[in-house]
């Protein structure tokens, strides 16, 4: 039997997790120096003002609604040459391929933005697959946020059949389920949280 790498070992948590719970939890999916990076990164570009605030919808029906979600983000070319950025990219990149190789999903793109949620910020319970648009399979999150503590708030929870499960922000971790099968939402902040939101297509 082939040993697998450190990212397939990864890639295996976040499988197993989705196959056996419908969700997937994994801690230091990227490294604490690559976080710190991508967060440096984040909050220099949302200081130069290039996040716009998230709207909710799609298309023509694309709309802000503040009641329902107040963070900012900003989207990440697939294409983007900024080595961070790449990096991140090549990353997602090779867990989907894996995906596909081992589980025959079928996909063939992604999209992914940055996110930051200002403190007193949220993101009432929603879905992640439109109605008239289903391209989006699984849902991926990964953490940008040192030392955060449940005081911080800015949890995700998932809303499963049997029960509500509470996920804390922490730097580095990450979070994978199928985009269209789990409402979820993200509690109210108390300080400023971050993080790279994206979604496995095909």
């Amino acid at each position: 039997m082939a040993v697998l790498t450190e990212n397939e070992q990864k890639f295996e948590t976040l499988i197993d997790g989705i196959v056996n719970q419908h969700y997937a939890i994994c801690d230091h999916f990227i490294s604490t120096e690559f976080a710190e990076a991508l967060k440096n990164q984040l909050l220099t570009k949302f200081v130069a003002n290039k996040f716009s605030q998230a709207s909710v919808g799609q298309g023509a029906a694309q709309k802000q609604h503040l009641e329902i979600r107040s963070d900012s983000i900003l989207w990440i070319e697939n294409d983007s040459l900024d080595p961070l950025e790449r990096k991140y990219l090549n990353f997602v990149g090779e867990f989907m391929q894996y995906m596909n190789l081992t589980c025959f999903t079928g996909l063939n793109d992604f999209e992914l933005h940055y996110a930051c949620y200002p403190e007193g910020s949220f993101y009432r319970k929603h879905v992640d697959s439109f109605a008239n648009d289903k391209s989006r399979q699984y849902s991926l999150i990964v953490y940008l946020n040192p030392d955060w503590t449940a005081s911080d708030g800015g949890q995700l929870k998932l809303y499963l059949d049997d029960k509500t499960v509470e996920i804390s922000p922490v730097s580095g971790r990450a979070v994978c389920f199928p985009s269209h099968l789990i409402p979820h939402e993200v509690a109210n902040s108390n300080k400023k949280r971050l993080s790279l939101t994206g979604w496995l297509k095909k």
